[in-house]
């Protein structure tokens, strides 16, 4: 964690009363924003690092407690800082940002970004009968087998999303639990299957947490989060899963590039 003290050592003002603001004037919240902000683009703060608290940051620039954490909520909602309840703020890992143009696991978009330290927790793994609107989706029999995954994905020791997966038994004899640390699930099931996962139809759209999500990844219930359901096939036309991720967007974000028609 940063000290006081070596906050106090560096060149920017510490106080109202060392203004650099020779124009306009500046709302005080943000000069404490700005400060911060400053410290992470500099290196004087790392991800992960944790920052002083609200106490320390009114103390230290002689503002109302109030006015500190507005600067730092804005620095959370931008996905700068992440708070972890009854621990701290910290510094947070840069916003996964992924393309949409190419059908990919977050394993392999995450080795293409060169993020490292990705890791699941397993909430379930159970082979179960599959519903109706289920068993419709994977072009299955109602009642057919069906194999649920329930995971936490993590960066480092940051939740940033919680998936549930439903393949057809019958495509994935054999696949156990650690199997998913290996890599991409995609990856390896193109090669047990020896097919291509050819396309996929996927949906994304803004949510409210549950309290389930919520407890998992570590923010308030009624949050916002991304939701994004996926369903897809193999080469021959079969079905291959359906899976629901909700991500926290402080965390994670979509671009899609878009072309205007020629002509």
């Amino acid at each position: 964690m940063i000290s006081l003290d070596s906050i106090q050592d560096k060149p920017f003002p510490v106080s109202p009363k060392e203004d650099l603001y020779t124009s306009a004037p500046v709302p005080l919240y943000y000069r404490i924003k700005e400060y911060l902000s400053i410290q992470i683009d500099s290196g004087a703060l790392l991800p992960g690092d944790q920052i002083p608290t609200e106490e320390q940051l009114s103390e230290l620039f002689q503002v109302s407690r109030m006015t500190a954490r507005r600067a730092v909520n804005d620095l959370a909602r931008e996905g700068r800082l992440i708070r972890r309840q009854g621990i701290g703020t910290f510094v947070a890992d840069p916003i996964i940002e992924r393309q949409l143009t190419r059908l990919t696991t977050l394993s392999e978009e995450m080795q293409r970004l060169g993020y490292t330290g990705l890791h699941s927790r397993i909430l379930a793994w159970r082979i179960l009968r599959s519903s109706p609107p289920v068993a419709k989706l994977l072009g299955i029999e109602s009642k057919d087998p069906i194999l649920r995954i329930r995971r936490v994905r993590y960066t480092g020791d940051v939740p940033i999303a919680v998936q549930t997966i439903y393949f057809p038994e019958h495509l994935v004899p054999g696949l156990e639990s650690q199997d998913s640390e290996k890599g991409s699930l995609y990856q390896i099931l193109e090669g047990r299957l020896h097919q291509r996962i050819e396309w996929a139809r996927q949906r994304i759209e803004a949510v409210a947490a549950t309290k389930f999500h919520a407890k998992w990844l570590d923010i308030a219930p009624g949050s916002p989060l991304l939701k994004v359901t996926r369903q897809s096939f193999l080469a021959d036309g079969q079905p291959l899963e359906i899976t629901k991720t909700y991500y926290r967007p402080d965390r994670y974000s979509c671009q899609i590039n878009l072309y205007r028609d020629q002509g």
